[in-house]
């Protein structure tokens, strides 16, 4: 994962100052190649560094903005101030990879992915081998259980719709299955106590507006009301 960094020739070239109805699909290229970083690795935000001619400009973007800086002139400070930056990219001061970085999402590790394979085969789940075609590409996330106030751990490893979009709810929907697994001795492995194989399930990631009522109100409400039969 790392930042991405667009060249640009002249100084004339930084969109930023310039009429934005005339430039704006070079803005608009820049939140394309945030967008991507943000998907491709369920990051909670993403940075661009832009360089035009002689000056840097440093933009992070996330689902609801994007914050530019001054022009730096390379010639004066650029370079240094740029490095600093780098060193704080690496160095969060929350979470262990790159700042922007979602601290309860963690790549598919090869023995969960191999476990979710395990998992899918045992529970006879309808399709399950078409949809692991892009396996490598999951993820695992802590969803948090507001029933018991703890997070459950899930596996995500097939994706089955998202909304591209950078500023919106950019709402990804996943089929996954929980990772019943145990810590032991710095490993996951199988719960001895577990006995039934974990089935699929959906999990949906969307960034709403905190005015709003959580989807999962509505949930609730729904399963209060209407029997299980």
């Amino acid at each position: 994962i790392a930042t991405v960094l667009e060249v640009k020739s002249a100084e004339d070239e930084d969109p930023f100052p310039r009429n934005g109805s005339g430039h704006h699909r070079d803005v608009e290229q820049l939140a394309k190649n945030a967008r991507c970083l943000l998907l491709a690795h369920g990051l909670l935000s993403a940075y661009v560094v832009g360089v035009y001619g002689r000056s840097i400009r440093i933009i992070r973007f996330d689902h609801t903005c994007a914050i530019v800086s001054q022009p730096i002139s390379l010639q004066l400070n650029g370079a240094r101030v740029l490095g600093k930056f780098y060193w704080h990219f690496t160095h969060p001061l929350i979470g262990s990879s790159i700042a922007g970085a979602d601290p309860t999402v963690l790549p598919l590790a090869l023995a969960s992915q191999n476990w979710v394979k395990e998992q899918l085969e045992k529970a006879n789940a309808k399709d399950w081998k078409n949809h692991i075609g892009e396996l490598s590409k999951g993820r695992r996330v802590e969803v948090y259980d507001e029933k018991t106030g703890q997070c459950r751990n899930y596996l995500l490893y097939s994706l089955v719709d998202v909304n591209g979009r950078l500023f919106s709810r950019a709402t990804t929907v996943w089929r996954a299955i929980e990772d019943t697994r145990i810590w032991k001795d710095g490993h996951l492995v199988p719960d001895p106590t577990s006995t039934s194989p974990a089935k699929p399930q959906i999990v949906k990631d969307a960034w709403r507006q905190i005015i709003r009522s959580a989807e999962t109100k509505f949930y609730h409400r729904l399963a209060e009301n209407i029997p299980e039969e």
